[in-house]
């Protein structure tokens, strides 16, 4: 018995399977820490890279932002500093990444000729910002320092790997000459010539575009009246042209895309800095002459004389010209910016009336939009050199011309939810002009209204908003 068992135990002792079981198992776990720790290497590169990349976007987008400025407000050492300190700030696990190091000088991005790769505000060299320019830059390159992300896991000589990213940010710059020199951005009857029996337009410099798809986007009435464009008249998708054919020239276009609005990119004047408010009124044979500021309303009747410095001229309520034949209202280098709220405190439309333009009776309307040299005398009206009359994008009050005066304007006309209605003899505008409608309405015996769009005395489409350029193209451009 004793002998059996002494047997029965040295045979479990020497069992080879069991010996073989337990070297399979160290072999596994091996395996095993072995893709664990080449799978904390991967992921902790992984989300390193895209820290890096999300970095590196944000501040390209945001430098871009600062271009948009333009260099005088914010000259590009600045730019690079204020770059720098946003990627460091969205980078705090980066080591060694502060502001003016010498990290900023490591990028190893090639750049074509014409880049510029000024240094930080401090002076630091540096060649992980670059820009498209050395000066009118619009597109802005923004590198992250190359940084090692050790492994846990080193096969052969693999102890890390290098995080590099990359990333490029354009503000599409002013477009010149706007596609329309008269842009109608309603959904109804966006064009009319009505009179008894004569309603004239007359549009030179540009088309006329109308992005009404209703059934009489367009409409002419009267025995004599007609639209007249050379460089055409075109209607978007479904929408017709009413009224006898022989009256256009030439015959609409209709099928057209719509056009988006070209002045969609211009920014809202502010109020900051402004006198105000303040409510003029002129009569009799009063003459007077008003500075920039923030007016509740503006009245000019019977022989009152009034004339406006250059400037920007924020108006909450109505800007009526009524005179006779000795009055006049004038003004050279003026915004007219129209809006709601009070004069106390002017606020945006919500598709309400706000500020309104009235002009009728006899006298002298003649008014000038600010040029660049305005902006030396008169920086506030810098933003909108060429522009004349801007309203409130949501201020759906009216805006008319009317009467048979001396009128005498140069400078776009901006009323994107407004009806523009003119009527009276002779009415002539050197304008690009952007409204919801336009409407020739003859009174007596006839009408007319001529529109000679000038791109050069005219404000220019605005650069549009910062973006990410998704590759650049050959040339370096996004």
């Amino acid at each position: 018995m004793t002998r059996r068992l002494l047997r029965s135990r040295l045979s479990n002792r020497d069992d080879p399977e069991r010996g073989a079981a337990l070297v399979v198992f160290a072999l596994a776990l091996v395996c095993i820490c072995l893709f664990v720790s080449f799978g904390i290497d991967v992921g902790n590169f992984s989300q390193t890279n895209r820290a890096a990349a999300n970095a590196t976007e944000s501040a390209a987008v945001s430098g871009a932002g600062l271009l948009k400025l333009g260099t005088t407000a914010e000259p590009e050492t600045s730019i690079v500093t204020q770059v720098e300190n946003y990627i460091i700030s969205n980078e705090p696990t980066y080591p060694g990444l502060t502001a003016g190091s010498s990290l900023w000088d490591q990028c190893t991005s090639s750049l074509p000729l014409g880049w510029s790769q000024p240094p930080d505000s401090s002076g630091n060299t540096q060649n992980c910002i670059a820009f498209n320019a050395a000066s009118n830059a619009n597109i802005i390159q923004v590198a992250i320092p190359p940084e090692v992300v050790t492994f846990w896991f080193g096969a052969g000589n693999v102890a890390g790997q290098k995080v590099n990213s990359v990333s490029y940010a354009e503000f599409p710059p002013a477009g010149g000459a706007s596609p329309c020199a008269v842009c109608l951005l309603g959904s109804g009857t966006d064009l009319e010539a009505s009179g008894s029996p004569t309603a004239q337009i007359t549009v030179t410099g540009g088309p006329i575009i109308d992005n009404s798809t209703a059934s009489c986007a367009a409409e002419i009435n009267g025995t004599n009246s007609g639209i007249t464009d050379t460089s055409g008249i075109e209607i978007a998708g479904s929408g017709t042209a009413c009224g006898p054919p022989s009256s256009y020239t030439p015959s609409p276009t209709t099928g057209n895309a719509v056009t988006p609005d070209p002045l969609a990119n211009l920014p809202v004047p502010s109020t900051t800095g402004l006198s105000g408010p303040q409510s003029v009124s002129v009569a009799g044979h009063q003459s007077l002459t008003i500075g920039p500021g923030i007016y509740s309303s503006i009245s000019v009747t019977a022989n009152g004389n009034l004339t406006l410095s250059p400037g920007l001229y924020v108006i909450t309520g109505p800007m009526t010209v009524s005179g006779n034949s000795s009055s006049s209202v004038q003004g050279t280098g003026v915004v007219l910016y129209f809006t709601c709220g009070t004069g106390t405190m002017p606020a945006g439309c919500n598709g309400q009336p706000g500020g309104s333009l009235s002009v009728a009776g006899q006298g002298t309307f003649s008014f000038s939009a600010p040029t660049t040299a305005n902006c030396s005398t008169s920086p506030s009206v810098c933003p909108w050199t060429g522009l004349l009359i801007f309203y409130d994008r949501f201020d759906t009050a009216p805006l008319s011309i009317s009467g048979n005066g001396n009128n005498s304007v140069t400078g776009a006309i901006y009323a994107k939810s407004s009806s523009m209605q003119v009527s009276g003899n002779g009415t002539s505008l050197d304008s690009l002009i952007v409204t919801s409608s336009l409407y020739e309405l003859g009174s007596g015996n006839s009408g007319s209204l001529t529109v000679n769009y000038n791109a050069s005395s005219n404000v220019s489409e605005p650069a549009g908003d910062p973006e990410l350029c998704s590759a650049l193209t050959s040339t370096y451009n996004c």
